[in-house]
């Protein structure tokens, strides 16, 4: 499953399309009713409805609802002394598998998998990159810029070239 919103080259229509397969194929899991497919639970209709308002949404946005999800469904479970965080799905109150899940927000397992992470450490926050912090390696000091600056100035003036939507013998300095 490709994640739109993680800048991956697949366009909304590629992902939509990609969602009709899935759903005509099915999930493979017996959650729903009969132990049927939990996809089968809701016409195509409601899915691409939700599907498109994920779509809409801005990076950080999509991931406070995926994160608020992931608070409402998870509980922890003591597995051999270790208590484990456990996630279950739901969409409009029936069971649904994590598969479908990813599917009806448009987004990766990896991202799911990350947002998880994230939640276990920071709760429900905005997730930040790693480099937000930090400058860029190609970052120029301010004095540098402006002896440039000034240096580029003093040619044009000196050598009297016209920069382009500059008047000449016009000062707007």
């Amino acid at each position: 499953m490709s994640d739109v919103n993680d800048g991956e080259s697949e366009t909304c229509d590629e992902l939509l399309d990609e969602l009709k397969k899935f759903l005509q194929d099915g999930c493979g899991c017996t959650l729903g009713p009969k132990n049927g497919p939990c996809c089968r639970q809701f016409p195509e209709e409601t899915v691409l409805f939700n599907l498109n308002n994920c779509l809409e949404l801005s990076s950080l946005e999509l991931d406070l609802v995926i994160l608020i999800s992931i608070q409402v469904f998870t509980r922890s479970e003591c597995i051999g002394g270790k208590r484990l965080p456990r996630c279950t799905f739901y969409f409009q109150s029936k069971a649904i598998c994590k598969e479908i899940f990813l599917h009806f927000y448009g987004i990766s397992y990896s991202r799911f998998r990350r947002l998880k992470e994230h939640y276990e450490l920071h709760s429900i926050s905005a997730r930040q990159h790693g480099n937000t912090k930090q400058l860029l390696k190609n970052t120029l000091l301010q004095a540098t810029i402006e002896d440039v600056h000034s240096f580029l100035a003093n040619y044009v003036e000196e050598n009297a070239i016209v920069l382009p939507g500059r008047i000449p013998g016009f000062k707007s300095d």
